[in-house]
């Protein structure tokens, strides 16, 4: 018969690990310090779920698998790991099961689930750990954004922090995260959701030019001279000169009309013209320097 304080005595140590982080935390990783990991839907995790074949495959950072157990009498207990899946169900809703292989194959449908780690040692004793599953499906949405470096167009005038800012947004996931997670809720998308964001190409930094404020108004442009008309016919056509009328002397030029002034030569001109653009238009004037600057992210 077994001593029943012997048997209660008995130290059993059963520790379950994330095999998507690494390198593990310090011992002891135990089996109170239950997780979640994530995996995306018909995609491979990449490593395995089930328990390890011996302990020290559980404390080894490159290990693929997810629970060992010791026992201060028995010795190394994972080979006597059993591993169970249940769904997480909303109430009285009912959800599809799952397996430890389906995870590692990415043949789990969305949802959430808990495995559960179970192992006994020779006196009875029983201990079971727990890791959560949560099998996403993954949907990507792609944005254009043109973001102040420092919140307000007035506070964004220094390219220094304009160009810390984009760097910072290319170079450091976490940052990104921080900064952008806010921005993302506007169209919809909440921060819990958000599993990674990646760029598509190097944030820009993009000057933006006012018109100039002090700018005097620009005169209209004058109109383009239209073609004089066409000479028409006499009604009737000449009547021969007699001997006796006096041949016609041609009298002095008649001086323009008033509402038509002769254009002046382009050299004398007072005001510019943009040749570019339409007949006469002229181009407004610019601040020299950029009034702010804007950082574009896609």
């Amino acid at each position: 018969m077994k001593d029943p304080v012997a048997a209660s005595s008995r130290t059993k140590t059963v520790c379950i690990r994330n095999p998507a982080a690494s390198p593990l935390p310090p011992l002891p990783y135990q089996a109170e310090a239950n997780q979640t990991i994530f995996l995306t839907y018909r995609a491979q995790a990449g490593y395995s779920l089930a328990p390890c074949g011996d302990f020290s495959a559980g404390m080894d950072p490159t290990a693929t698998c997810a629970a060992a157990a010791n026992d201060t009498a028995d010795g190394d207990l994972s080979p006597f790991i059993t591993a169970t899946v249940s769904p997480l169900c909303p109430a009285n809703a009912t959800c599809n099961s799952c397996s430890v292989a389906g995870f590692t194959l990415g043949l789990c449908l969305p949802g959430r689930y808990r495995i559960t780690y179970t192992v006994a040692n020779s006196a009875g004793l029983t201990t079971t750990a727990t890791l959560d599953v949560a099998v996403e499906q993954v949907t990507v949405t792609l944005l254009q954004l043109s973001l102040f470096p420092n919140r307000t167009a007035e506070g964004s005038a220094n390219r220094t922090v304009a160009d810390a800012f984009a760097a910072n947004l290319a170079g450091n996931a976490t940052a990104r995260l921080e900064l952008l997670a806010p921005v993302l809720e506007a169209f919809g998308i909440a921060q819990g959701s958000i599993r990674d964001i990646s760029l598509t190409a190097p944030p820009e930094v993009l000057p933006v030019y006012l018109p100039s404020p002090a700018a005097p108004a620009m005169p209209p442009a004058s109109p383009p001279l239209s073609p004089p008309p066409p000479s028409l016919p006499p009604p009737f056509p000449p009547s021969p000169l007699s001997p006796s009328d006096p041949p016609s002397v041609p009298g002095p030029a008649s001086p323009p009309s008033p509402m038509q002034p002769p254009l002046s030569p382009a050299s004398e001109r007072s005001t510019p013209v943009d040749l570019a653009g339409d007949q006469g238009a002229i181009s407004p004037p610019v601040a020299a320097a950029p009034a702010y600057y804007i950082v574009q992210v896609g």
